[in-house]
């Protein structure tokens, strides 16, 4: 037998989990979806689709795929993370297949369980920056790395400096909406950084509304004396996903589960 038969015989060939997916398809699909919002005309309210953690329910997925295609307000899909279980390079490739599925684009925040092993370098590669913004008409998005004890409450995540400068008033926009996978008041976020994000959300009053994932189940509450509206996405395996609509003065944000 010839060598490369041995090889190929004892599975000598077969991709480490670990390994970062090398096809395009699965390369910097932030930078790809955001090519695709810029190209959306946003209205004066718009809303748009929030999944919650995946994990281990990627069943779940596809129907709440079919399920955000079927609604046809929705703009574009955010993802509060958790998208994988282990951080595993199949299982991204296994989700992007399903997201590949959705009609709008789908922008993503790390969650703890993507950074397992090596998962965060695949994240990385896949998705692209852990903390970065967008525009969608005159509101920002600020997306943000909130795993705290992945980095051993180090006191680095979040980044509040860079939060805070994202937050500094901009004439490019009215409103911002800040989104991490873990929410501020939970154990995996680093305590010391809890107050100073609070603080860097209630500085300026921009800010509308704060969107995580990370505690499954669904969260609604209001911060800052009712200015700031806080949800939780639930998982999937709870079958529903978040729709958000956001409006000119007087509407705010509105935030509902839809079943699916």
């Amino acid at each position: 037998m010839g060598i490369g038969l041995a090889l190929a015989g004892c599975d000598a060939f077969r991709v480490h989990p670990y390994a970062v997916p090398q096809d395009d398809a699965h390369r910097d699909r932030t930078e790809k979806n955001l090519r695709r919002l810029a190209a959306i005309e946003p209205g004066e309210t718009f809303v748009f689709a929030v999944l919650g953690d995946s994990q281990r329910w990627q069943d779940e997925v596809p129907p709440a795929v079919k399920s955000v295609n079927a609604d046809p307000s929705v703009a574009f899909a955010i993802h509060v993370g958790d998208i994988t279980e282990f951080g595993l390079a199949r299982e991204y490739v296994w989700q992007n297949e399903y997201h590949d599925e959705l009609d709008v684009p789908l922008l993503t925040v790390v969650g703890n369980h993507d950074l397992l092993g090596n998962g965060g370098t695949i994240y990385d590669s896949v998705f692209g920056p852990r903390n970065y913004t967008f525009l969608f008409g005159r509101t920002k998005f600020v997306m943000l790395d909130t795993n705290g004890r992945e980095y051993g409450f180090n006191g680095s995540v979040p980044d509040i400096a860079w939060l805070e400068r994202e937050l500094l008033p901009d004439p490019t926009w009215d409103e911002a909406i800040v989104v991490g996978h873990v929410p501020p008041d939970n154990g995996d976020f680093d305590r010391q950084l809890e107050e100073p994000y609070y603080a860097a959300l209630y500085r300026w009053g921009n800010v509308v509304l704060s969107l995580h994932g990370h505690v499954h189940s669904y969260r609604e509450e209001f911060l800052d004396d009712g200015n700031i509206l806080l949800v939780t996405a639930d998982k999937m395996e709870a079958r529903t996903w978040t729709r958000i609509t956001v409006g000119p003065d007087g509407i705010g944000v509105i935030a509902e589960e839809v079943p699916f």
